[in-house]
């Protein structure tokens, strides 16, 4: 128009490249850009160089994914704890609910690095579900130790195992085999799904059934029985 370049468009392909490389790039080339827009026009009111590819997209996203991850996870876990004060009369019950989420967290963070699954979003959304689901399994024992009256808290978690065992083992199992199918499509995106999930579930049924029993058997509080509850101020 005039003599004047108003819309010109550069593509370019890129036969192979790292995706972590190319999310550290997008730092340089973003700065490119504004440079490039502050030197060659300068009394231009809007950009007149606009670097775009789809590529950016995922990269701008990588940059801030590990900050947001961190984010909702921890949002998540003090909603999960602050229901479980009100769920659980004793606070230590509240603190071990914490300290089990931690330890199938912490699981899941070196299931990604053992199993080689990139940590993008579909792993970071998973990540923070597991929250919420890890919580089903380890609950219901907890729960049931403090229901029970016995000699000793090993009695105490032995029973609570005895009790409440079979079905949480059979809530995991259901659990598998309903994302099942998801292990045999196509897509990156419902694999991965597959992946995160069933570790969650693995790995919250092994805290509740194995790990936070022997926890309680140590340092678990003292039942609470109906006949206490009925003496707790309101």
């Amino acid at each position: 128009e005039k003599g004047k370049v108003v819309h010109s468009v550069l593509m370019f392909n890129l036969k192979s490249f790292e995706f972590k490389k190319w999310s550290k790039a997008y730092v340089d080339i973003t700065n490119t850009e504004r440079e490039v827009n502050q030197e060659v026009f300068p009394n231009e009111e809007e950009d007149s160089v606009i670097l775009y590819s789809l590529l950016l997209v995922y990269a701008a996203q990588d940059l801030v994914l590990w900050d947001e991850a961190i984010q909702n996870l921890a949002l998540a876990g003090a909603g999960v704890l602050i229901v479980c004060s009100f769920t659980f009369v004793h606070p230590l019950m509240t603190l071990l609910m914490g300290l089990s989420i931690f330890i199938i967290d912490s699981y899941l963070f070196g299931l990604l690095y053992f199993a080689s699954i990139l940590f993008n979003s579909i792993s970071a959304i998973n990540l923070v579900m597991s929250i919420g689901l890890s919580v089903d399994y380890t609950m219901h024992v907890m729960q049931c130790f403090l229901t029970i009256e016995a000699e000793t808290k090993r009695d105490r978690a032995f029973m609570s195992l005895k009790k409440m065992g079979v079905p949480v083992m059979m809530g995991a199992f259901t659990s598998l085999v309903g994302v099942l199918p998801l292990a045999f499509a196509s897509s990156m995106i419902f694999r991965t799904f597959f992946q995160m999930i069933s570790a969650t579930v693995g790995f919250a049924a092994y805290v509740g059934l194995i790990v936070m029993p022997i926890i309680l058997s140590f340092v678990g509080p003292p039942p609470i029985l109906a006949r206490d509850i009925e003496r707790i101020p309101s």
